[in-house]
């Protein structure tokens, strides 16, 4: 994971990146025939995280 806090506002910008995951949505639900599944990241619950922290329009 890297940071980058120098966005406008105060956003912070977060990368992450998985090595050695196949072509599926990291998280609990593995899909074999994809490939192997990142289990060290919950990728939905990080960007339903993401959209609560996010202000209101």
């Amino acid at each position: 994971m890297r940071d980058w806090k120098s966005c406008p506002d105060g956003t912070t910008l977060r990368l992450y990146t998985i090595d050695g995951g196949g072509h599926t949505w990291p998280g609990p639900i593995e899909v074999p025939r994809l490939g192997t599944t990142a289990r060290e990241l919950d990728a939905t619950r990080l960007i339903l995280d993401a959209f609560d922290r996010a202000p209101s329009r």
